[in-house]
């Protein structure tokens, strides 16, 4: 029997550890902060936070790793540091984008004003307070419905009582808040009661409604929807309306009994006065008596359109919002006295401008009976916004809540005055914001807002398609599956380059879309760096595909200046040595000189401009792209 040799194997030298000596020069004994930089100004390592640091001459040693950990590749690199006399401390500058008195969260909770998702919902008044109503929230904490004074000081809090759920209306005597709410797991609108000084209620009382579902063409298509629309009290009464189903509730406020059900034409917003009803019934305002007959017409038709919230003044004038932008002011007869507002209203979008009122959800007066003015919640430019104005229609002071949102805002080098941020498509209101911000000054305000239409996000359609992928929630008419959305505004970052202002879609589910902006015009389309594999499909389209695919990457580049995609300024890049085996593009990033710096895989690649046409218009191609060295390793053994 034979024995076979043992087998020698032999190993490869362990890698070699780096050791680079960092020096630095303190001016006096302080504290030093100190980081790298590649060379394209990327963040790479923090070496020194706010250490204590000796005066003269000192050094750090970094590995070649980054924060993560990760070895970095060969090049240049570059430190920058900030020395402080005195230990850095925090100091609270200002809350963009969030009005009250404090705009910051109390340990009282009596700070940070309004809610942080969907939007001003109702708002109503007893004899000493207001009571404001955003219609989510996802914070138990800042809960949405707050009870204010006539300066939007908050007095207390209350709470909802389902996550995610759509508060609708709302009415407030001295001693009860009643709450319309909708349930939508459950299908249902419900009213709930709370007492006063005591911040959780009850559901009180459910209302019947037929099945409603949202409109098509939004991330929203086919789910179930219903609203309360108006909530009135007297003593013993509740008043309810229910705009799609035609329908006024008389219901007992002790029980929650419903005594009746009354069909009226598209009832809206419903108030008392008088010991009488006035709702807004379609175009028109009417008077009833509290058992629901039809008493009189205040209002006919052909003086609003689609009026949707109603106020009712101490002398019995009521305030509607159907003016075409405007609100009308009514005397206790019906009789057209005012109007409040800009004439025409709010643009959709556009710039900010703060005596224009924009899409109304509800109005009431202010507490008490003397020096009345005029609360109203809405949307303008798509600012959510909670106003005061005298009767005379003068603004007197304005609250803002921004919306939650996973993103900061972001400040372009270029114009350190706003502070932008982008929603993309699966947003609720998927558009581009900006804050106008005095940092000397340490305020703010609305800038300006644009939003991005269904139609727009898929305007290349005809020419280009983007993968299938689970996890996309949109649903087009039928319900049917959609690809993902090309030219959705997903920026993270904001540069300028010859007097335009960029900004491209960052993550790896989208496209790399770059987008010429400002606050005088919607962001406009200019090109594209494809982030997935494509192929030319029989009909000349071209298809994306989500980490598979053949090695073929392409761009576009808006060659004509039509802000569309056409396939003559397709350019189709094919087996591509440089990025073989990569599956997608996981991160985008676009600098000054409208590089695009691009994360695939473990490595970072460039994609320089190939040229950039008048207009500012960059042309790329994916054969320039370029792989970094491989390791770090490859520059300390050529030094060595």
């Amino acid at each position: 029997m034979s024995q076979e040799a043992p087998r020698t194997t032999v190993l490869p030298a362990p890698p070699q550890e780096v050791a680079l000596t960092v020096p630095f020069t303190a001016p006096s004994d302080g504290f030093l902060s100190m980081a790298i930089y590649n060379e394209h100004g990327q963040l790479v390592r923090s070496l020194l936070c706010a250490r204590p640091v000796k005066a003269g001459d000192g050094s750090i040693i970094w590995d070649g790793t980054s924060d993560l950990g990760i070895p970095q590749p060969a090049g240049s690199f570059s430190t920058k540091a900030i020395f402080f006399t005195e230990k850095p401390k925090a100091q609270y500058v200002m809350t963009v984008g969030k009005s009250g008195n404090p705009p910051y969260r109390t340990p009282d909770g009596k700070g940070d004003w309004g809610g942080n998702l969907g939007g001003p919902a109702a708002i109503c008044s007893n004899s000493q307070s207001i009571m404001m109503v955003w219609s989510c929230v996802e914070d138990n904490q800042v809960t949405g419905i707050q009870q204010m004074d006539a300066d939007g000081n908050i007095q207390m809090r209350y709470f909802s009582f389902y996550p995610w759920d759509g508060r609708l209306a709302g009415a407030m005597d001295d001693r009860n808040f009643y709450l319309g709410i909708l349930h939508a797991d459950k299908k249902q609108v419900e009213i709930a009661a709370y007492e006063l000084g005591k911040p959780r209620g009850k559901i009180l009382t459910v209302l019947p409604t037929r099945p409603h579902e949202s409109k098509p063409g939004t991330r929203w298509s086919g789910r179930f929807t219903a609203s309360i629309d108006g909530v009135a009290l007297n003593a013993d009464t509740i008043f309810a309306t229910i705009t799609a189903d035609d329908a006024l509730f008389i219901i007992d406020r002790a029980s929650g009994t419903i005594r009746k059900q009354i069909t009226i034409a598209s009832p809206r917003d419903v108030k008392v006065c008088g010991g009488k009803i006035i709702v807004q019934s379609g175009n028109k305002i009417l008077r009833l008596t509290p058992d629901g007959r039809v008493e009189q017409t205040l209002v006919e038709e052909g003086i609003l359109t689609g009026p949707g919230a109603l106020a009712v003044d101490a002398q019995g004038g009521f305030f509607s919002s159907g003016a075409k932008g405007q609100i009308a002011r009514f005397n206790a007869e019906g009789k057209l006295i005012g109007k409040l507002g800009k004439e025409g209203g709010a643009a959709a979008t556009g710039r900010f401008e703060s005596s224009a009122l924009g899409k109304i959800t509800a109005m009431c007066l202010s507490p008490g009976a003397k020096d009345q003015t005029l609360w109203v919640q809405d949307v303008g430019t798509g600012f959510p916004r909670t106003s005061r104005w005298s009767l005379e229609g003068n603004l007197q002071r304005e609250w803002f809540t921004p919306k939650l949102d996973l993103w900061a805002g972001t400040v372009n080098p270029a114009v350190p005055n706003e502070l932008v941020s982008t929603f993309e498509a699966f947003a609720d209101e998927p558009g581009i914001r900006a804050y106008e911000v005095d940092w000397a000054k340490k305020t703010w305000r609305p800038g300006w807002f644009y939003d991005n239409t269904w139609d727009e996000m898929f305007a290349c359609k005809d020419v280009y398609l983007s993968y299938g992928h689970g996890g996309n929630p949109l649903k087009d008419a039928r319900g049917g599956d959609m690809t993902w959305p090309t030219f959705h505004y997903a920026g993270r970052t904001f540069v300028s380059h010859g007097g335009k202002n960029y900004f491209i879609n960052s993550g790896g589910n989208d496209d790399g879309v770059i987008f010429q902006y400002s606050g005088d015009r919607k962001p406009t389309p200019v090109a594209m760096v494809g982030y997935h594999h494509v192929q030319k499909r029989e009909d000349g389209k071209y298809q994306g595909s989500y980490d598979q695919g053949p090695n073929q990457w392409m761009t576009w580049a808006d060659r004509n200046g039509d802000g569309k995609m056409s396939a003559d300024e397709i350019i189709l890049a094919k087996d591509l040595p440089t990025i073989r085996g990569i599956g997608r593009v996981s991160a985008g990033r676009l600098d000054a000189e409208l590089n695009v710096h691009l994360k695939m895989g473990s490595n970072d690649y460039l994609l320089p401009p190939k040229e950039i046409l008048p207009g500012g218009v960059p042309v790329y191609d994916w054969s320039m792209c370029v792989r970094p060295c491989s390791h770090l390793r490859a520059l300390s053994e050529a030094t060595a």
